[in-house]
C-alpha cells in the first residue's frame, strides 16, 4: 500500500478529427506473441480496436429512464496523478457475464464494484490565466466533499494520468465533456497516434493518448508526471477503454462519438474516496478533513511509478509510514481561510495494459489496424 512514484503527460491541444472509411478488422489469428507482450504498439498512427473488453456506462443522454445524478464521472487529481472513473453498467450489458457487476469483476478484476462515491466540489480556475499567475492566487481547491450512494451495478476504475509541465495549466474545476473523438490525428501539437481525445474545456484541455513513444522499442508509453501542455495524457489502452466506457465505438476509426452528460472534476489535492472494502459509510457532506482519514483512502495505481518530473514531495508523506499521505483542505470561514491537514492511507488499485492479455481468450484487447 505504498504511494508509488508515478507520472503522466498532459497536452492542451486543438482536436483535429477526420472521418475515414472503416477498413476490415484485423483477424485475431494474426496476433503474434510479440504484439501481446507490448504495452501498446506499434509506435505509429493506428486505428485502435478494443476487443473482449468492458461495455459502456449508462448515460441519461442516451437512456431517458436513467437518473442523470449517476451519469459517468471522472475525477482527476493533480497531486495524486490519478483519474478515477465511476459509472453504472446496464443489466443488459452485464447479462453475458452473469447478472451483476460482481460477475463482471471476476472477468475483469481491475474494476471495483462500489456502493459509495466521493464527489468533490471545486472552485474553478480561470483557464485564461497562466500557471504563474494562478500560483500567486491559488484557486481550484476542493471546498467540499460529499458521499453519495449509487445504484446497483456501479463500478470504479482508477487510471494513471499526467498533468501540465511548469508554465502550463491543467485547470481545476467542475467540467463536462464537450467533445469526444475515437481517434485524434497527430499535428503540430504532438503525435497523438489516433488515440481517443476526450475534451472537457472550451480551451482544449482533454484526456487523451500518451503522445510519448519509443521508435526502437516500437511502442507508446505514458510518462506519469508534470510533462504535458495542460491536458491529461493517459496510457494508450486506458484512454481507449475510457472512450468506450463513455459511449465511443470499440472500432477505432477517427470519428466523433456522441457526447453525453459525462462530468470531469479536476482537483489539486489528492483524491480521497470511501474505502470500497467497507460498507459503513455515511451519505452526506464531510465537514472536516480529519473525518476523511477515518473510513476513506487515497487511490493510487499499482505498477505506474511517478516520473522524475513530479516526485512525491517529502512533506506530503510520512518518512516513517509510506502508506499515508497528507490530505489538505481549505475551509472557508467568515474571518479567514484555515488550512487543515490529516493523514489518510493510500490504497493501490490494479489496472491493465496490453502486456496483460485478456482473461477470457488469451488475446490482447487492443489491436492496431492500418498503422502508418
Amino acid at each position: 500500500m505504498s504511494l508509488r512514484n508515478v507520472a503522466t503527460t498532459l497536452a492542451a491541444v486543438t482536436l483535429v478529427v477526420a472521418c475515414a472509411a472503416t477498413p476490415n478488422i484485423e483477424k485475431r489469428t494474426n496476433v503474434t506473441k510479440a504484439t501481446a507482450t507490448k504495452r501498446v504498439g506499434p509506435y505509429k498512427q493506428c486505428f485502435w480496436d478494443y476487443e473482449n473488453g468492458l461495455p459502456r456506462f449508462r448515460n441519461s443522454a442516451l437512456d431517458a429512464e436513467f437518473d442523470s445524478r449517476f451519469d459517468p464521472g471522472i475525477t482527476v487529481s493533480r497531486r495524486g496523478l490519478t483519474a478515477r472513473v465511476v459509472g453504472v453498467f446496464s443489466a443488459t450489458d452485464l447479462a453475458p457475464f452473469g447478472a451483476t457487476v460482481q460477475d463482471l469483476a471476476r472477468v475483469y478484476p481491475y474494476i471495483v464494484p462500489i456502493q459509495f462515491v466521493a464527489e468533490h466540489r471545486v472552485r474553478a480556475e480561470d483557464i485564461s490565466q497562466s500557471a504563474a499567475v494562478r500560483a500567486q492566487n491559488p484557486a481550484g481547491e476542493t471546498v467540499a466533499t460529499e458521499v453519495t450512494r449509487w445504484p446497483e451495478n456501479a463500478a470504479m476504475i482508477v487510471y494513471p494520468v499526467s498533468i501540465a509541465a511548469e508554465g502550463y495549466n491543467t485547470v481545476a474545476g467542475q467540467w463536462h465533456v464537450v467533445a469526444k473523438a475515437r481517434g485524434a490525428y497527430s499535428n503540430s501539437a504532438g503525435s497523438f497516434g489516433l488515440f481517443p481525445f476526450i475534451k472537457y474545456t472550451s480551451r482544449g484541455h482533454a484526456l487523451h493518448g500518451p503522445i510519448t513513444g519509443d521508435a526502437v522499442a516500437d511502442e507508446w508509453y505514458l510518462r506519469r508526471g508534470k510533462v504535458s501542455h495542460g491536458c491529461n495524457r493517459m496510457d494508450g489502452e486506458h484512454v481507449i477503454e475510457l472512450s468506450v466506457l463513455l459511449g465511443c465505438p470499440v472500432v477505432g476509426d477517427p470519428s466523433a462519438c456522441p457526447v453525453g452528460n459525462e462530468r470531469v472534476t479536476v482537483i489539486e489535492d489528492f483524491d480521497v474516496i470511501p474505502d470500497p472494502r467497507r460498507s459503513d459509510h455515511v451519505v452526506g457532506p464531510i465537514n472536516d478533513v480529519a473525518d476523511l482519514a477515518q473510513r476513506f483512502v487515497v487511490p493510487d495505481v499499482a505498477g505506474y511509478p511517478r516520473d522524475a518530473s513530479f516526485p512525491l514531495p517529502a512533506e506530503w508523506q510520512r518518512s516513517s509510514d509510506t502508506s499515508s499521505v497528507w490530505l489538505l483542505k481549505t475551509e472557508l470561514q467568515a474571518s479567514a481561510g484555515a488550512l487543515k491537514k490529516a493523514w489518510a492511507p493510500v490504497l493501490e488499485f490494479a489496472t491493465w495494459d496490453n502486456r496483460v492479455t485478456s482473461t477470457t481468450d488469451g488475446f490482447p484487447r487492443v489491436l492496431g489496424r492500418n498503422c502508418r
